[in-house]
């Protein structure tokens, strides 16, 4: 995505578009963005107009799996799909995603999640900082907060996504998180670094 920069006939930020709108119209990326000190800039996601942060989407993706088990299991295994496999994942929703008023199908919402991710390891390399497993991991909170707020309330993962200085904090952990959650966000932790 950093060749972008090579042929961009714009500097002013966010002044050039790189379409997604095959899958889910109304994506773009935009750049360049208002990073200080990068060589290359960095990079929006756009829908519609819209630019959803990662607080926006652990609040959407905790309201999604609240509406039942069914949700809640449906979402963790497309977010743990996404973490190991991309845009190859094959686990979709079960059902409509709704964000700022838009409801997204499965391919659309793993399209959605896959590009906001993935602008974080744009911005934020691996190399150097958590790049695609902070999201990922508050992602994955918002699940379990949702499953068991007892456990982790949602102000803490709303918290933790909009935290700005200093190392991101670090994953969930408790005696009674279930399993299943906590093999997602050890492999999640253990992705590579580069």
């Amino acid at each position: 995505m950093r060749n972008l920069y090579e042929s961009m006939d714009d500097t002013a930020p966010h002044s050039n578009f790189h379409d997604l709108t095959e899958i889910v119209p109304g994506l773009v990326l935009e750049y360049p963005g208002n990073l200080q000190g990068q060589v290359r800039g960095d990079y929006r996601l756009s829908l519609d107009g819209y630019h959803p942060s990662h607080a926006e989407m652990v609040q959407a993706i905790h309201d999604y799996c609240q509406q039942d088990e069914r949700h809640a299991d449906s979402m963790h295994r497309a977010l743990r799909g996404l973490s190991m496999e991309g845009l190859d994942n094959i686990y979709h929703l079960d059902s409509p995603f709704l964000i700022n008023h838009r409801l997204l199908d499965g391919l659309q919402f793993n399209t959605l999640l896959y590009w906001l991710i993935l602008q974080e390891d744009i911005n934020y390399p691996r190399n150097r900082y958590m790049g695609v497993r902070m999201p990922l991991t508050r992602y994955v909170e918002a699940v379990i907060s949702a499953r068991h707020p007892g456990l982790l309330p949602l102000n803490v993962v709303v918290a933790n996504a909009t935290r700005r200085y200093g190392r991101p904090t670090p994953r969930f952990t408790h005696p009674e998180l279930p399993q299943a959650y906590d093999e997602t966000l050890t492999s999640i932790q253990n992705m590579p670094t580069h």
